[in-house]
């Protein structure tokens, strides 16, 4: 459990619960679960993240300092309204008094639900705040006793809807015998209002966040690629577990149907729900990838793809998905033209920033998408000027022995080709290949075969080859 203080007279519960959402846009607010929502933050009709972003780091800024209304408001009324295109200073305050009222009853969640508190204050009172503005979702609830682990509590949690001013009461033994204790006949809170959080919300670990938030993580540690790499890897442990677990589970199902003690229509309902969360779990790798993506990336420009061949058209869709990927990864913007040969290997020309793609993979999906970001990873070796570093790295991973030819290792199409087989050996040998130019290397393979498996196999590459792993993170990640 992700421990927070009791202490009532603090705001920590409340800034550490609001710190640990996720800024999103509305459009991927609107795609999760409602659970998962209860970590993320979105602002209603505003599409840039970057605007989403400066309203959720000024709301935690005005947790931490006190922060009034009207001095808030001064700081975000123009960009959000601009977003918005008109004014609507109703909207503006919604905004802050919602979601500062979120935090703070989050926080006083955590702080009632402490054993020490449960101890003196058994129970809890439904506290409105009772004029002309009360709502009767409000109003049906107020003056509400019940013990503090009632179930009751847990979907009728202020706020219950925009703008709610309502609070929670702890009460002792002696206070609350002198009122009516009991559930009321209350009117349902508005939608998206009104569950209690739960311990996980506060974790500001990156494997405590659902699947579906990784993408939009706001705590990735840029220019930290080994805690990068440790919380991708706990995060797949943590999946395979699950995984393994959740195959457990399906088998037991299996033999009580074969028993005949679980009916029909309710095995299959069951069933149905244990392979969707396997499948939820097993796509770890790929949700866990997008730890590596740059923030700075995720509203910028992208790659523009130029389809050179016709032949590419009915792919091209699939050629800007890599695309898209790999600028996420990397944050390195410009134009890369794609042609098909009709040779057995494909590869990257630089004199023409083309990638040509051997027409003998167009129709074979995991080695197509591979390749394209393999000779892509050639473009950027080119375009970010990496070889300086590339060639260095390759010399130290060499271990001082000579290369050798990778016709004696790979087999005979490679004859003549050359590489440094690395100590400790690479993922592949082919990843040592260099390419000379009157007596100098100027590519390697270091860039595309790192890029092939950070975006094809990541947990692979990162438990095969740690270092190399890292040296990509490095020469790809920067710092947004």
């Amino acid at each position: 459990m992700w421990r927070v203080s009791a202490d009532p007279t603090r705001p920590e519960e409340a800034i550490a619960w609001f710190r640990a959402r996720v800024p999103l846009t509305r459009e991927e607010w609107d795609a999760l679960t409602a659970k998962t929502r209860r970590k993320a933050f979105t602002v209603s009709g505003v599409a840039l993240l970057d605007v989403v972003a400066e309203v959720w780091e000024s709301l935690t800024k005005a947790l931490e300092e006190g922060t009034p209304y009207e001095e808030w408001k001064r700081e975000v009324r123009d960009k959000l309204e601009a977003a918005w295109g008109r004014r609507d200073g109703w909207r503006v305050e919604t905004i802050f008094r919602t979601n500062v009222q979120m935090a703070y009853q989050s926080g006083r969640w955590a702080q009632l639900q402490d054993p020490e508190v449960r101890a003196t204050h058994p129970y809890l009172m439904y506290d409105a705040v009772l004029d002309s503005r009360t709502t009767e979702i409000c109003r049906s609830r107020n003056g509400t006793v019940l013990p503090a682990d009632d179930p009751w509590w847990a979907s009728n949690w202020p706020p219950l809807h925009f703008n709610c001013r309502s609070g929670v009461r702890p009460l002792t033994d002696a206070e609350a015998s002198r009122r009516v204790i009991g559930k009321p006949a209350a009117v349902p809170p508005q939608n998206g209002f009104g569950s209690a959080p739960d311990s996980w919300e506060w974790s500001p670990e990156p494997e405590d966040y659902p699947l579906e938030l990784l993408a939009a993580f706001k705590g990735r540690p840029y220019g930290d690629p080994e805690r990068i790499r440790r919380s991708y890897l706990a995060l797949v442990e943590k999946a395979q577990k699950e995984v393994e677990e959740l195959k457990k589970k399906y088998d037991e199902l299996n033999r009580l149907i074969e028993a005949g003690k679980i009916p029909i229509k309710e095995a299959v309902t069951r069933k149905l729900a244990l392979l969707e969360r396997i499948d939820h779990w097993k796509q770890a790798g790929v949700w866990g990838r997008r730890l590596f993506y740059r923030r700075d990336a995720i509203t910028g420009p992208g790659i523009e793809v130029e389809i050179v061949s016709p032949e590419l058209e009915r792919v091209r869709k699939k050629i800007e998905e890599v695309a898209r990927e790999f600028y996420l990864v990397t944050g390195q913007a410009g134009k890369v033209r794609f042609a098909v040969t009709g040779r057995i290997r494909s590869f990257y020309r630089d004199s023409e920033g083309a990638v040509y793609i051997s027409d003998q993979i167009l129709d074979r999906t995991g080695l197509f998408e591979a390749t394209l970001a393999h000779e892509m990873g050639h473009w950027l070796e080119n375009r970010a000027n990496l070889i300086e570093r590339t060639r260095t790295y390759l010399l130290r991973r060499s271990g001082g022995r000579p290369p050798v030819d990778l016709g004696d290792v790979m087999g005979p199409e490679y004859r003549g080709e050359m590489a440094y087989l690395g100590v400790p050996p690479f993922v592949t040998p082919y990843a040592g290949k260099f390419y000379v130019r009157e007596g100098t290397i100027v590519a390697t393979e270091l860039v595309s075969v790192g890029m092939e498996h950070l975006l094809t196999d990541t947990l692979s590459f990162a438990q095969g080859d740690p270092d190399h792993f890292r040296k990509v993170l490095e020469w790809t990640g920067g710092n947004p």
